[in-house]
């Protein structure tokens, strides 16, 4: 795919979600006010790794793990050119407009990836059989088409043969060690083949141990968040795997955070670290966020004390059905056993 093509694409996904009244950032026409509005939005709500690579290059974080500030702070006199682009799509944006658009409106196949056509060469086999059956051609060939066995051979004495045999090299014999030296280069390359093959099964064994040993070993690691103020209070807290705990602002890791803290969220958030606790009656009075892969559940609303830019989220009857229902309810069942067993 070109990314023309891609662009065409992306502008006809962006016109439908726009008829349809999906995009807040475009109604009733695009501001670049807006559009960094939604690309804050976009942040809190749906943050996917695949985006990640483009977002620090659009915005300029370097390293930072900061993207909500970045976004914030980011001029947003330089949205202009996608909002003119949303505005008369016969303008030029540039391809990273077009790639924080894919983004905006959450367009299945980004990021673009040009495509490329699998150039197949023949075998080397083929190639060298080609040759020598061209060279065999050749041999027994007179050059005007006819056969040559078909033509009356001159009459040679036998001395005559001798030496036509002793100075004139012989092209079969040629051909032959020709043949010889190609089995020989195609053995040495079987032999490097079977060695790189092993080697790619050793590499492959060795990431995946090294995965499962880094996934185990982050479970087992607390969260450890920065020094973050207490709104109204002199003193600091530091997050510790489930709940916030009090320390000196002196002993700042990673350096003060830059917002702070109200106290109701210091003593109302902690992490549910034993899902099997959650019942049907949690529903709307849990929060949870996806980070890595893995679900973690919260006893309030806010925002994730380590990913500060994640927003958590009210648990709903469906993602409890989806995550939690397989987590048995001990409570009701061993009320329903011993209410069984008294009858």
């Amino acid at each position: 795919m070109t990314f023309a093509e891609y662009q065409s694409q992306v502008l006809e996904h962006y016109q439908k979600e726009q008829a349809a009244g999906r995009l807040f950032f475009a109604f009733p026409h695009p501001t670049p006010a807006r559009i960094k509005a939604g690309c804050i939005q976009v942040l809190e709500t749906r943050f996917e790794r695949k985006d990640e690579s483009f977002l620090r290059s659009y915005f300029k974080m370097g390293n930072s793990q900061d993207f909500g500030p970045a976004v914030r702070k980011f001029d947003t006199d330089k949205f202009r050119p996608l909002n003119s682009y949303l505005r008369d799509p016969a303008r030029n944006p540039g391809p990273e407009h077009i790639q924080l658009l894919a983004w905006l409106i959450d367009f299945p196949d980004r990021p673009y990836r040009s495509s490329y056509e699998l150039l197949v060469e023949p075998p080397a086999e083929a190639k060298t059989s080609d040759m020598c059956t061209s060279l065999i051609n050749s041999e027994v060939n007179d050059g005007s088409g006819n056969d040559a066995t078909e033509i009356a051979q001159p009459v040679v004495h036998e001395e005559e043969k001798k030496a036509y045999q002793v100075f004139e090299p012989s092209v079969s014999d040629g051909i032959r060690d020709m043949v010889d030296r190609t089995n020989v280069s195609h053995q040495k390359k079987s032999v490097w083949t079977k060695k790189a093959l092993y080697a790619l099964y050793a590499t492959l064994l060795f990431s995946v141990v090294s995965v499962f040993w880094y996934v185990n070993t982050a479970k087992r690691l607390p969260q450890t968040g920065m020094v973050v103020p207490v709104i109204g209070q002199k003193g600091c807290v530091i997050w510790t795997d489930d709940h916030y705990e009090p320390v000196s602002c002196k002993q700042a890791v990673n350096g003060l955070g830059s917002f702070g803290l109200d106290e109701s969220t210091v003593r109302n958030l902690k992490r549910i670290t034993l899902p099997d606790t959650i019942t049907s009656k949690s529903v709307r009075k849990v929060w949870y966020v996806k980070i890595d892969g893995h679900l973690e559940y919260y006893t309030a609303a806010g925002f994730h004390p380590v990913h500060t830019e994640r927003r958590l989220k009210l648990l709903t009857s469906y993602m409890y059905n989806k995550y939690l229902f397989h987590y048995a309810d001990k409570t009701d069942q061993q009320a329903g056993f011993l209410n069984w067993f008294r009858n």
